[in-house]
């Protein structure tokens, strides 16, 4: 995209988001009350030709901005990308239950509590806002990633699997800026599953406030990304299960599944090993399989080390996986609820 269509691009966007009155033109007082103790209104509202009342037009606004007769927007320019992102995903959003996404009423600012503390972290969640804005309009309608070559075998697919596995869990207590890291962190993982995986298992562990603080941002991520959540916080005695999915350009669908493990003791090996097994028909990209472990506490009520218990529980997974697909082969295709010949052969591949 050259220079000139982004800034237009830009343009249009601004431009869109602040002709609150929807008539296409953006009059002296919304203006004014967007302008209002950023840049000197009076200046703005000449640089647009409206210094003795009207309002300026899209087309000519867009004009101006890419002339770079708008330059006095310059300083706030960045702010109103980040606090108008529902512009760049409009399409989804509008059609996400979460509605319009307002860092004042939203994921940063239910996290810190107050009106101040939110307000204060604005200026943070940038780098969450523009890697929102560029997931939402370059990967998430963009191509998906086709396999080339020979296809893999189960060794080696369960190879990939276990050299792909990642954790997003970060010791929360010991890092003030943690929500922003960690919320990149979880956007990168979109990045890298969604235009060659069909189906990610995420998991987590529940410990205090902070693990539950990310839960919800993650959840709050995925509604504004435009994800379609149609298992909503399935609540057992065991585990907490969110399921969200998305049609890709293709026509394949990405599957994305959180589980909230309650307590250590509900997320043992048999538990992962199950959700690390392999069908054969998702070998391949974009169809891979993916597993995550995306947020835990350092330790138990008890004062146990969770770390401890869930690097125990994921070594012994791994290792029987890989054992598992070199002498098994691919996991039965058929979902073990579909009748008790699919639930015999699951449970003989799984040894339960």
């Amino acid at each position: 995209m050259s220079s000139s269509s982004s800034k237009a691009n830009m343009a249009e966007r601004l431009f869109d988001s602040l002709d609150l009155d929807k008539n296409g033109e953006l009059s002296t007082h919304e203006v004014a009350d967007f302008a209002k103790g950023k840049v000197n209104v009076s200046k703005l509202k000449k640089a647009l030709g409206i210094e003795s009342g009207g309002g300026v037009s899209k087309k000519a606004f867009v004009a101006k901005y890419v002339a770079g007769e708008l330059a006095i927007l310059d300083p706030i320019i960045e702010e109103m990308g980040v606090r108008n992102v529902e512009v760049a995903m409009s399409s989804r959003t509008a059609a996400s239950k979460g509605g319009k996404f307002d860092l004042d009423k939203d994921i940063y600012h239910r996290q810190h509590h107050t009106k101040e503390r939110g307000a204060a972290l604005k200026k943070d969640c940038t780098a969450i806002m523009l890697l929102m804005t560029f997931f939402s309009n370059m990967v998430m309608d963009g191509p998906v990633e086709e396999h080339t070559g020979p296809k893999p075998t189960p060794d080696e697919a369960g190879h990939s699997l276990l050299t792909n596995l990642s954790t997003k869990v970060l010791a929360t207590v010991r890092c003030g800026g943690w929500k922003q890291d960690w919320c990149c962190g979880m956007l990168n993982m979109l990045f890298a599953t969604f235009p060659r995986c069909s189906n990610v298992i995420c998991n987590a562990v529940k410990g205090g406030p902070a693990s539950d603080d990310e839960i919800l941002m993650f959840c709050d991520i995925m509604t504004q990304l435009g994800f379609t959540c149609t298992i909503d916080a399935q609540d057992t005695s065991e585990l907490i299960y969110w399921l969200w999915n998305y049609e890709r350009s293709d026509g394949s669908w990405y599957n994305l599944n959180l589980y909230q493990y309650k307590s250590i003791e509900y997320a043992p090996p048999e538990m992962f090993r199950q959700f690390m097994g392999i069908m054969e028909s998702e070998s391949v990209a974009p169809e891979l399989k993916r597993f995550v472990m995306m947020s835990a506490p350092t330790a138990t009520l008890k004062g146990e080390s969770v770390n401890d218990a869930l690097n125990e529980s994921i070594t012994t997974a791994l290792e029987w996986t890989k054992e598992n697909m070199a002498s098994k082969g691919w996991m039965p295709e058929a979902h073990h609820t579909q009748g008790a010949a699919a639930s015999a052969a699951y449970d003989k591949y799984f040894d339960l």
